[in-house]
Order: C-alpha cells, then sequence, then structure tokens
C-alpha cells in the first residue's frame, strides 16, 4: 500500500511541475528567469518545512495511521481548492499570427539539444545527492545517531527553511553573474554536505550538514531552471520543463535511492553518502567543461 501511495504522489508531483515551471519560463522577463524559477522552488521548500516538523512529532505520538489520515485529509482539500479555482478561471488565448507554424530552422523555434542534454545529466547528479538524503537521512538519524522521529521531522524542516530563505536570492546571484556559476557552486556546497553527512558523529553536525544540503540546492536549482529555460522556445517550455524533471531530477533522484541502496548495504552508511559526493564532483566537472556561460548563445 505505501508504495502504491508514493506511486500516485509522484504521478501528481510530475504532473504540475513541468507545466507549472513552463509557463513561468514562458512569461518570465529574459533577464530574471532564474529569479522567477526560484519563486516556485520557495513555495515547494516552504510546504515541505510545515509538513516536515509536525509529521515527525504526530508519528511520536499517534502513529503512522494519524500521520497519513491528516496528510490526505490535506491532500483532499488542495484538490477542493484546486477545482474552485479552475471553474474560476479564464481559458487562456491564443494569439495566432498569420498562418505561420513552428519552423524547426528558425532561430526562434530552435532548440539547442546538446546542450539540453549536458544540462539534464549534471541535474541527475546533483539530484542524485537528494536522492541518497531523502533515502537514507532518516535512517541515518535514527539507527547510526539514534535519535527520535520528531528530530528527523527537524532535519527535514531546517532544510526546507534554507531552501525556502535562499531560493530568491541565489536566484536573483544567477541573475546577475551567471547561471553556470551558481549551479557550479551549489554541485558543490551538496557535495560537501553529503560528505558532512557521512562522517556526521553527532546531531548537531547532521543539522549542520543537512542545512548545507539545502544551501546548495537553493543555490543550484533556481539556476538549472533558468539555464533549460533559455534553451528552449516560449512554446516549447511545458514540453522541456517535463523532460527536463524526467531525466533530469527524477533519475538523479531514483539512482542515488537505489544505488545508495545497495552501497549502504554492502560498504556501509558512509559509502553511501560519499558516492553522492563523487556524484556532485563529476557534475561540477561536467558543467565546467560543456555548460555553456550564456546558454542563449546556442539558440
Amino acid at each position: 500500500l505505501i508504495f502504491t501511495i508514493f506511486f500516485f504522489w509522484g504521478l501528481l508531483q510530475s504532473a504540475l511541475f513541468g507545466p507549472c515551471r513552463g509557463y513561468i519560463g514562458a512569461n518570465a522577463p529574459v533577464l530574471r528567469k532564474a529569479t522567477f524559477m526560484a519563486i516556485i522552488t520557495m513555495i515547494m521548500a516552504a510546504s515541505r518545512s510545515i509538513g516536515a516538523l509536525p509529521s515527525g512529532f504526530l508519528v511520536d505520538n499517534l502513529g503512522f495511521h494519524a500521520l497519513f489520515f491528516v496528510s490526505c485529509g490535506i491532500s483532499l482539500l488542495a484538490g477542493i481548492v484546486v477545482l474552485a479555482g479552475w471553474r474560476q478561471a479564464q481559458p487562456p488565448q491564443i494569439q495566432i499570427i498569420g498562418d505561420k507554424a513552428p519552423n524547426p530552422s528558425d532561430p526562434v523555434d530552435r532548440v539547442n539539444y546538446s546542450s539540453f542534454a549536458v544540462q539534464c545529466v549534471v541535474t541527475a547528479l546533483q539530484s542524485w545527492t537528494r536522492g541518497t538524503m531523502l533515502g537514507f537521512l532518516p535512517l541515518l538519524a535514527t539507527q547510526v545517531l539514534g535519535v527520535s522521529a520528531t528530530k528527523v521531522g527537524v532535519l527535514f524542516t531546517i532544510y526546507g527553511i534554507a531552501v525556502m530563505s535562499l531560493s530568491i536570492p541565489m536566484g536573483m546571484l544567477a541573475d546577475r553573474i551567471g547561471k553556470k556559476t551558481l549551479m557550479t557552486l551549489g554541485l558543490v556546497t551538496s557535495g560537501a554536505a553529503m560528505a558532512g553527512m557521512a562522517f556526521s558523529p553527532s546531531y548537531a553536525w547532521l543539522l549542520v550538514s543537512v542545512l548545507a544540503s539545502g544551501m546548495g540546492v537553493a543555490t543550484f536549482s533556481p539556476a538549472a531552471l533558468g539555464m533549460i529555460s533559455d534553451l528552449v522556445p516560449a512554446r516549447r517550455q511545458s514540453t522541456a520543463m517535463g523532460i527536463y524533471g524526467a531525466l533530469g531530477e527524477n533519475i538523479g533522484i531514483i539512482a542515488g535511492a537505489s544505488v545508495g541502496g545497495f552501497v549502504w548495504i554492502a560498504l556501509g552508511h558512509q559509502s553511501a553518502f560519499l558516492m553522492a559526493t563523487a556524484a556532485t564532483a563529476l557534475g561540477a566537472i561536467i558543467c565546467l567543461a560543456l555548460v555553456k556561460g550564456k546558454a542563449a548563445a546556442g539558440l
């Protein structure tokens, strides 16, 4: 049952992320795309932070059944709000200029496929850290360090607060000094955070490492999303964001969780987290070598 729940939860996220990000990419100012992408990153982090802290408390005091019932109630309420807003929303007005159809040879409609593929690879390597952390941070905290579920909730709350508070400033900085620079910095920070988790001797050390992981995501994600948006024309933003989410983020998360599990069993928890550090190091090298500083130059 639990795997079925996560399956449908993943379908829901996949259905929402592409169109939402695509809409922002198509309508945000060209020179401020990373800033606008940071807003959706911040909102997602805020929702996770709000849910993470009470979830641990609910499990410790009322059990997992209470947690799932509360989560279902919140999801049902969210669905009602969406349906109510949808009924009041006006259908989008599609502007047709003459009889012109999309032309792949036109620079306006051209997609830089090689740069897009490189971007997906770099993002997959960064997302490896998210798969490792989401899958094994609770095990590390409870089984290795022996902390309670409430304290695990605090860890994810701190992570979410870091992403929420830093996403917009990092997005603005990416628009100012360059998306490639912030992507590289985010990869390095995420890798250092994974190494910190691997060698955490105490809960306080683990808390600092989780905070650093949130800083890495807040630094990388807005810049990477802005870069992807620069690589495709406005009419293809939603498709591009959907592919990016599937081939970049989700593959990395799946790899981090699945491979990390085998490594944990075979070599121990430190090796599982250090493998995530190695993934970000490879991502940083690829980013420095192959990602173009000005993504729009390839259009």
